[in-house]
């Protein structure tokens, strides 16, 4: 392709000049004016396709849920959806929602904001804690709720080892395709599976 001297010598010119030839995202330049009121100052003036701003009296985070799946269901293994939906209670917008898939110990980004969804693919076949929360546009983050639990893969409940070598189970846990999978609220120890009594030695599951 052939450019003209005068075509590049223009393009030279915005570059050295420091001019973005795609022009600034005018949505980020009032977000910035907006921001700035938040702090508590103003830009002296203004370009004239942005406006003024005043502090944000928004001080109510939004709240959000999980819509699906339901609380409690079962689902077979391979990539889930996750949807929900956010909404401010301060006046404001929602700006973002995340979503965890290990009770809140990480966070993802959802897509959408009053409408939000995320594809997840379940790392091994167990009981899941999945939690949401949302920002506004104000910077108010929600505090995370107690979520939804999910369970991935067929679980077979299994009697609890807390006793001598023999003696009859207690509680239960879950067991998946024939792993022992230790529910975060138990100390679980593994049973006999022929006669449901503790075997002569106890062993912590992995």
């Amino acid at each position: 392709m052939h450019v003209s001297n005068d075509s590049a010598e223009a393009f030279w010119r915005r570059m050295w000049l420091g001019v973005d030839p795609n022009g600034p995202d005018p949505t980020i330049q009032q977000a910035t004016v907006n921001l700035f009121a938040d702090m508590g100052v103003q830009p002296a003036t203004l370009q004239g396709d942005l406006a003024a701003s005043t502090a944000s009296t928004d001080r109510e985070p939004p709240v959000s849920a999980i819509t699906a799946p339901a609380d409690g269901a079962r689902v077979s293994a391979g990539e889930r959806r996750i949807e929900g939906t956010a909404r401010d209670q301060g006046g404001g917008r929602v700006a973002a929602v995340e979503v965890s898939f290990g009770g809140g110990t990480r966070w993802h980004p959802a897509s959408g904001r009053e409408r939000f969804a995320i594809a997840w693919t379940p790392p091994a076949p167990r009981r899941y804690r999945v939690r949401c929360r949302a920002v506004d546009d104000s910077g108010n983050l929600e505090g995370a709720g107690e979520g939804i639990s999910v369970t991935v893969g067929e679980l077979v409940r299994r009697p609890r080892c807390d006793g001598a070598a023999g003696s009859p189970p207690g509680e239960v846990y879950l067991e998946a395709a024939g792993q022992v999978e230790k529910d975060p609220l138990l100390s679980v120890w593994r049973t006999s599976p022929s006669t449901g009594t503790c075997p002569t030695r106890r062993t912590p599951a992995p």
